[in-house]
């Protein structure tokens, strides 16, 4: 009961209210089945996860190490449990910074996951998208593309064109034209994401916040200052109001619209944001 409503609050976006039922479920798990129980290692990959999402890298690096050990012990080293912890610690990794330990353990996801299910699999696509996002962030825009290509193919396929996952997947793409400069098709890409996932996920859920991010920074490159300036706003409000100020996404976003604010000449805007007083730290 205690993980269903913490599942919920997760897939609402409500992730500091999942928090405190996720640690409870695992003190119950734990006294019942004992710690290295698989079900007991289901609560605290969960955990693990919330973690990363709150940015809360140090607490969630003991947890998905714990739960893979115990995977691996238990299921095998090749169980669909036991990959998705290890493309849970190469996402770790990514926000840590490893990028190298990441984009190994990312490519023997996608082998793992076309090995036991083959190419046209939900599990596949995930690990498809992963790699791509971490070329992308890697600069690598050749290598990403045909991936991201692929997965929105297979999500549109399967899923529908309105579904929030294939909605993710527009996404993606827009943020690679972005970075190759077709500006057009970002736009619209980005436009189309933000419909679908208001529509499905509602207007204040925080993963539409990268969405809105992402089209502020292609305006305001395009000198559309004010439009830019109201999807920043929007962005940090979202991620602000789920997260808090100290969060890592929300600083980045902070330095994204007051570098923007200082493009623009309004430099004594830059205050309200705090932006100096928390990059110093």
């Amino acid at each position: 009961m205690l993980n269903s409503l913490a599942a919920t609050y997760y897939r609402q976006g409500k992730y500091s209210q999942a928090e405190p039922l996720l640690q409870q479920a695992l003190t119950i798990w734990e006294t019942k089945l004992g710690a290295e129980h698989p079900e007991t290692a289901k609560i605290l990959y969960s955990l693990a996860i919330l973690y990363i999402h709150l940015g809360k890298y140090e607490q969630a690096d003991p947890l998905v190490k714990r739960v893979l050990s115990i995977q691996e012990n238990q299921l095998g080293a090749e169980h669909p449990e036991t990959i998705s912890s290890l493309e849970s610690l190469a996402t770790l990794y990514f926000h840590q910074g490893k990028d190298e330990q990441a984009e190994a353990l990312y490519q023997q996801t996608l082998t793992l996951h076309e090995k036991h299910f083959g190419a046209e699999h939900p599990d596949t696509a995930w690990s498809m998208r992963h790699l791509a996002l971490h070329y992308l962030h890697l600069g690598k825009y050749e290598q990403a593309e045909p991936l991201l290509v692929e997965v929105f193919s297979f999500r549109e396929k399967h899923l529908g064109a309105e579904h929030p996952d294939t909605a993710s997947s527009m996404s993606d793409l827009a943020d690679l034209y972005l970075h190759q400069g077709k500006f057009e098709q970002a736009v619209s890409l980005f436009q189309q994401a933000i419909a679908i996932q208001e529509k499905h996920l509602g207007v204040d859920h925080p993963d539409i916040a990268t969405s809105l991010y992402e089209l502020a920074v292609l305006l305001h490159d395009q000198g559309n200052h004010e439009e830019a300036e109201a999807l920043y706003q929007r962005a940090l409000n979202l991620l602000e109001q789920r997260f808090g100020a100290t969060h890592r996404n929300v600083q980045n976003i902070k330095r994204a619209y007051a570098e923007f604010l200082h493009r623009i000449g309004r430099d004594a805007n830059t205050a309200a944001l705090g932006v100096n007083d928390e990059l110093s730290v």
